[in-house]
This record gives structure tokens, C-alpha cells and sequence, in this order.
């Protein structure tokens, strides 16, 4: 259903959304899915420390695939998301990082967040 007639006029919605750094062309979204996945999965092996399963890792894998063709799993860009919300008549009232809390990414908009999110009024 669309969230326009689901939502009350004072309501809100929650957004937890993967961010991949912005890109221009088909090939950098597919470098920035692999970079994106590919940190994950190292930031997992190093801070896990074994406890990364092989099935998990496979998971992980595959999604960075998935993500990566563009055809199951779709990520977009920080920027891209923002853009998306103003343009469809909601804001950002509430925002938090979830991943990564360390510099990982050179652009402080790669990464996890939840997005609180209202009709502009």
C-alpha cells in the first residue's frame, strides 16, 4: 500500500537503510556496492573474531552480488535517499548511524542508518 493513504497526517515512519556512496554511472554503483559489502565483510572478520560462520560469510557474499547487479537488492546513496524523501513531500526529523562507528568510508554518508521521517508540513 502506498505510504501517503497508510499514514496519519502526524504520523511517522521508520527507514533503516543501507547507504552506498553516491555515484554518476552504472559502474561506479557497481564498485560502490562491492566496496561497500566487501569493508563489511572485513570489518566482520576482524571484529567477530571467528565468530563469522562460513554460511554467514556466503550470505554476505551473495548479497554483495545481489547488490551489485542491481536486480534483487538495490541500495542507493545517501544523497539519493534524501533527494527521493523531499521530493515526495517527507523530511528527516530524526537520523542515526548504525554501522560503521569508525571511519571505514572516506564519506560519512556510506553506512547504516535509520531515517525518522514525516510529511513535510
Amino acid at each position: 500500500m502506498n505510504v501517503h493513504r497508510m499514514l496519519k497526517e502526524s504520523g511517522a515512519v521508520v527507514i533503516y537503510e543501507k547507504c552506498i556512496r553516491e555515484y554518476a554511472n552504472r559502474n561506479e554503483f557497481k564498485t560502490n556496492n562491492e566496496d561497500f559489502y566487501s569493508k563489511r565483510i572485513e570489518f566482520l572478520q576482524r571484529t567477530e573474531k571467528n565468530h563469522l560462520s562460513r554460511k554467514q560469510h556466503e550470505a554476505l557474499l551473495n548479497i554483495r552480488r545481489l547488490s551489485a547487479s542491481g536486480e534483487e537488492e538495490y541500495k542507493v546513496s545517501y544523497q539519493h535517499l534524501m533527494r527521493d524523501l523531499g521530493e515526495t513531500g517527507y523530511e528527516v526529523v530524526k537520523l542515526s548511524k548504525v554501522w560503521p562507528s569508525e571511519n571505514l568510508f572516506d564519506d560519512p554518508n556510506v553506512g547504516d542508518f535509520i531515517f525518522v521521517v514525516k510529511r513535510k508540513v
